[in-house]
């Protein structure tokens, strides 16, 4: 009903633009967008006599059809138009989910990879500061385990976590060491050290992009030890050859299982630049991605650019792919590309043209792939980039890659994890991320 007299509003407030191309438009534009030409309309506008008209004549005049002068007309209309979009999000969600529970992530800096346990405490890991925040069921913060150093229980950085017979396992790339929190208290019960394999170090899979919100995360525990993903850091030797992640196993002791990987996959594709004799490694802006997922002892996995999920056992044997329907190419607009740059912090210092000046360059194509997640059925749950990038596209499949569900998702919304008959979703602001939504499906 909401939705129905927003769009009754507008319409009388855009008298000559057709319903169809407003809505239309507003599928493809983001609030920031909006907030920009908005502001441009008004530095036009802010001499204009009707500037200071106040609300109630304002309001009469659009109850009353009359004719509203263009500062105060346009106003209207962006402010019904956050809301129209912020009502669209949560229509969908009434619709096809059941919000169980929310966990506000008021003090998490940047979520990394996200567990959760038999009694649904969800652990989510922080990428910048580096803690594990751990929630209880009914999204109250309950306690913070680790923090930023080098002693027991510390992290400098996170390779990932993994909840196995509720125990919390977080591997510490800088150390190179596994450490178990066992329940209920997740003080530190024990500490495993790892060691190189051929000289890689762990290496997560995953992007820390705010834009997109995949995990990342190189970690899966089972009775067999520790899946590990490493990979080569970058070095002048090696520079221009291709970087490939490897899936190891370690056993409970840190030795080393496989003496060749399980499998590999491209790492994350990375731009250099050069300058004398010293070089600059970045992230490259929606480029290659690895992408694993971990249920039922198999692996899901492939790079965002690929059109189909391999599945391989405990093993290394490829059980099946599964193809991915209704994929496309899809143009990079510029104005995404320069969010993009914005968003992985490269423009506090450079521009896309000196980029450019240095040889690099950026994709011309969305990759294929956002994000996927594997849920209590074995079904897939994947997303790809909609025009100008503003939304995803998701898409449900079963193992045989049959289309089940269909729907459009702005990309605030990501779908990131999965336990049992539940879901999870990251809800992103403007300024980052904002929740995290516990969601059953009624599909």
């Amino acid at each position: 009903m909401v939705l129905f007299v927003l769009i009754c509003v507008i319409s009388r407030l855009l008298p000559n633009l057709e319903l169809t191309r407003w809505v239309s438009m507003q599928q493809e534009m983001g609030v920031k967008d909006l907030v920009k030409k908005f502001n441009s309309i008004i530095f036009r506008l802010k001499k204009s006599p009707v500037a200071g008209k106040d609300a109630s004549t304002l309001c009469r005049s659009i109850c009353m059809g009359n004719e509203v002068e263009e500062y105060s007309r346009i106003k209207m209309v962006f402010i019904l138009l956050f809301a129209f979009l912020c009502s669209v999000n949560a229509q969908f969600l009434d619709e096809h989910f059941e919000i169980v529970q929310t966990f506000d992530l008021n003090s998490v800096g940047q979520v990394q990879y996200i567990g959760a346990n038999q009694k649904q405490q969800l652990f989510v890991g922080d990428l910048l500061q580096p803690k594990v925040f751990m929630f209880s069921p009914d999204g109250k913060m309950e306690k913070v385990i680790g923090g930023k150093g080098k002693g027991p229980g510390e992290f400098l950085s996170i390779g990932g976590l993994w909840i196995f017979e509720d125990t919390l396992f977080v591997l510490v790339r800088v150390g190179l060491r596994i450490t178990a929190f066992a329940p209920p208290e997740y003080d530190v019960s024990f500490t495993i050290d790892l060691n190189l394999i051929n000289g890689k170090l762990p290496t997560p899979a995953g992007d820390a992009s705010l834009a997109l919100g995949i995990g990342l995360n190189g970690l899966w525990k089972t009775s067999r030890g520790f899946f590990i993903t490493y990979g080569s850091p970058y070095s002048p030797a090696n520079l221009q050859k291709a970087h490939e992640l490897e899936m190891h196993l370690v056993n409970k002791d840190g030795k080393v299982v496989t003496t060749t990987p399980l499998f590999k996959l491209q790492d994350k594709e990375m731009f250099v630049i050069r300058k004398g004799k010293s070089f600059m490694v970045g992230v490259m802006p929606l480029g290659v991605v690895p992408i694993i997922q971990f249920y039922n002892g198999k692996f899901y996995w492939l790079n965002n650019n690929n059109t189909s999920i391999n599945v391989t056992d405990g093993n290394g044997n490829l059980v099946r792919r599964i193809p991915l329907p209704l994929l496309q190419k899809v143009k990079v607009h510029h104005s995404v590309l320069e969010e993009m740059f914005s968003l992985y912090g490269y423009s506090r210092k450079y521009s896309l043209l000196d980029f450019k000046r240095q040889g690099v360059t950026f994709p011309e194509y969305f990759p294929y792939i956002v994000n996927f997640i594997v849920d209590g059925d074995l079904r897939i749950w994947y997303a790809t980039y909609t025009e100008k990038g503003r939304q995803y596209s998701w898409r449900i499949v079963d193992e045989d890659g049959k289309l089940i569900k269909q729907f459009i998702l702005p990309r605030t919304i990501v779908f990131i994890y999965s336990k049992g008959e539940y879901v999870y979703a990251l809800q992103m602001t403007e300024e980052g991320i904002a929740k995290i939504l516990k969601l059953e499906g009624n599909f």
